[in-house]
């Protein structure tokens, strides 16, 4: 085999491995997405619950619980039931920066809110929820994951450049 045809080799395999790693680093967010995703329910799941029949409420959860979705949640729940009815927080959730979407007819109000603060208070009741409420509570990002991904990413075309570099080098000899 020339010089030639084994450096195009190389770089082919290089190519190969980036965008086969690649497809997988991007790939993986996507599949997290859809595997979170959730069918909108025409009816609650917590029906058993809402022994007193009352009116149900549609309320949005985004993340940083173990059951992100729709749930349609009787009208008396709070914030602190509706986190445990969607299998509590899970170990991401940044329980100090909860945020709650509320439309009232043509003005939108955003309540923040910190999980520890509520529990200390006991004077208080806990946030009610409305109709059409969505709440975010966001999540730690995991920067060691980030990394690898990223490093996954450079290494890939770093290897590419190379292979490039020694194949334009060898073939001007």
């Amino acid at each position: 085999m020339s010089k030639t045809n084994f450096f195009k080799s190389v770089v082919k395999v290089q190519i190969f491995i980036f965008f086969s790693t690649s497809a997988q680093v991007f790939a993986a967010p996507i599949l997290d997405i859809n595997s979170a995703s959730r069918e909108f329910k025409t009816e609650s799941e917590y029906s058993g619950a809402n022994k007193d029949k009352r009116l149900l409420i549609k309320i949005r959860l985004l993340s940083g619980v173990s059951n992100p979705g729709v749930h349609y949640i009787p009208d008396t729940t709070s914030l602190l039931d509706m986190i445990s009815l969607a299998g509590g927080l899970t170990d991401k959730a940044e329980s100090d920066k909860i945020v709650i979407y509320r439309n009232m007819g043509n003005a939108s109000e955003t309540l923040k809110y910190d999980l520890d603060n509520i529990l200390r208070d006991s004077r208080g009741s806990p946030p009610a929820l409305m109709d059409n409420d969505t709440i975010l509570i966001p999540e730690r990002t995991n920067w060691k994951t980030d990394l690898l991904q990223n490093l996954t990413i450079i290494t890939s075309m770093l290897g590419i450049v190379v292979s490039s570099i020694a194949l334009t080098t060898a073939l001007k000899k």
